[in-house]
């Protein structure tokens, strides 16, 4: 309702006894007011309303908050219940994004998305035990290095940040499944001996302009992996003793994936195993590339 401008609530007490779901987007004239509370609400969208000053409805047993553009929206209350929290924009109120930084410390949140967000930081010094899925798009311009230790139950993580450097890790992770670094382009190194993540199924890293090479002995650190996609980094020259086990795989098969711009000499030095797609898409590749196993080939250039 792009023409809305006030919601007269704010006399009204008790409405909405039973609701569940409340999103309000596209009000861009909205100032105010919001419900003072809705006792069963479990979800809570605030998005495209930059006028807003108001507090968030008192919530108890909410679940999910997903907040873009949302004004100088307030939260007088602390959610504890919260598992599932998406914050966009760049419009962000600085008072709600101290606000935020408590509820994401201080819940037992399961998602976290943060895009957009670079004056959001993120501490390294608390540990998240309870996150599963973390997005950082276009945030954070703070972190520079990513430790996965303070994140041990973490099971997908997709990080592009612009000052990011490293990631690092003093401990084995059991639970990354799926690893996506994409548009950090001071990112760097794995620091350490590796990545070593024995249930990552899934690896991918593209417009990484300062990465010269993947984590050392990823065939032993990384015995899941069936999918690795390798785009726009242009200093990667080598791998360490990269392979894909072989064995049976439930008739799925195994996938590489090479993007544009990348230079293909370091394919010589990769082990095959049976049961494996290579894909290169428009890439220059030199002519002696020879895969021995099932392969896939699209726009190479020879």
């Amino acid at each position: 309702m792009k023409e809305w401008e006030e919601w007269k609530c704010i006399d009204v007490t008790g409405a909405f006894p039973c609701l569940q779901h409340l999103s309000v987007v596209q009000c861009p004239k909205l100032k105010g007011n919001l419900p003072e509370q809705l006792l069963q609400l479990k979800k809570l969208v605030i998005d495209d309303c930059k006028q807003l000053v108001a507090y968030a409805p008192r919530a108890q047993e909410i679940r999910e908050l997903e907040l873009r553009d949302c004004g100088k929206l307030q939260f007088d209350y602390h959610p504890s219940t919260l598992k599932w929290l998406s914050i966009i924009g760049h419009s962000m109120d600085a008072s709600l994004l101290e606000r935020i930084r408590h509820i994401i410390y201080d819940t037992s949140l399961e998602f976290l998305l943060v895009d957009s967000c670079p004056v959001l930081n993120i501490s390294t010094s608390r540990c998240y035990d309870f996150l599963v899925k973390l997005e950082i798009s276009g945030s954070c311009d703070s972190l520079t290095t990513f430790s996965l230790d303070i994140f041990p139950k973490l099971c997908w993580l997709r990080l592009r940040c612009r000052n990011l450097q490293m990631i690092s890790q003093e401990n084995v992770h059991h639970h990354l499944k799926h690893l996506n670094i994409s548009g950090c382009s001071k990112f760097e190194s794995f620091l350490g001996e590796g990545l070593s993540a024995p249930s990552l199924e899934s690896f991918s890293i593209k417009r990484l302009q300062n990465l010269k090479s993947l984590p050392e002995h990823m065939h032993n650190l990384l015995p899941s992996l069936s999918s690795l996609s390798i785009r726009n980094c242009p200093q990667v020259k080598s791998f360490s003793n990269v392979a894909f086990p072989s064995g049976q795989y439930s008739g799925q098969y195994r996938k590489m994936v090479i993007g544009k711009g990348d230079d293909m000499h370091f394919l010589q030095s990769i082990v095959f195993t049976k049961h494996y797609e290579l894909r290169l898409h428009h890439c220059t590749a030199p002519r002696w590339i020879s895969v021995p196993h099932t392969i896939l080939i699209e726009n190479v250039k020879f």
